[in-house]
């Protein structure tokens, strides 16, 4: 199966913070009951139901900004299966970098200009699935590999299960895929935006990743 979706405009992955509208993170993994697989279910992937957040910070106070990618592709999911993971065991996904969405139109180009354009791939991220767990008490763990800037390295996420959606979620440090470089830049443009009430300016290196996909269940 190969999906590709835009989202909603108004709908995990990177950066960060070049305009004055900040929003708070929301939906915390592991604060709703968690699911119990029934046996005799089946699941299968819903793309109109699923997103890709990013959440970055700034000053050293580290207020969080959050966004989305609009557009992305995702190949390689199952037609169904009878529990999650097994829908995205073998599965990849592109992630269109000019398509990202902070909420804010002055922000967003800049995050293109001076953090995407700054890499040796600037266009698209991309990954794929190593591992997958099954999920216990709704909850499992992942392993991805994930492509930035030329570079690909392993990635080790967690996942929930709760009332039929699927929650993957982890924290990357921009370092890894040798991003410092752009970060730097994006927070040189951004510098009074990113400057806290220290007086000092600040984009903190790591990133947190979130993919939510509400399943489709036929029981």
């Amino acid at each position: 199966m190969k999906i590709k979706y835009i989202l909603p405009a108004t709908a995990l992955f990177f950066l960060s913070s070049c305009g004055s509208n900040n929003s708070a993170q929301k939906d915390e993994p592991g604060t709703q009951e968690q699911e119990i697989l029934d046996e005799n279910c089946t699941y299968s992937f819903n793309p109109e139901a699923t997103e890709i957040r990013w959440t970055a910070y700034k000053t050293t106070d580290k207020i969080a900004v959050t966004g989305v990618f609009d557009e992305f592709i995702i190949d390689g999911v199952k037609a169904s299966a009878n529990n999650p993971a097994g829908l995205f065991k073998s599965a990849k996904f592109d992630i269109k970098t000019y398509t990202v969405n902070s909420g804010n139109a002055e922000r967003d180009p800049k995050l293109v200009e001076f953090f995407f354009k700054q890499m040796d791939t600037p266009e698209s991220i991309s990954g794929k699935v190593l591992n997958m767990s099954d999920p216990v008490n709704g909850k499992g763990t992942a392993e991805l590999e994930v492509t930035m800037n030329n570079i690909a390295q392993k990635v080790m996420t967690e996942y929930t299960l709760s009332n039929d959606t699927i929650h993957l979620f982890t924290e990357i440090d921009m370092a890894t895929w040798n991003a410092i470089h752009a970060a730097n830049k994006l927070n040189e443009v951004c510098k009074v935006l990113h400057t806290g009430a220290d007086g000092v300016s600040k984009l903190w290196p790591t990133v947190r990743m979130e993919i939510k996909s509400a399943l489709k269940k036929d029981c």
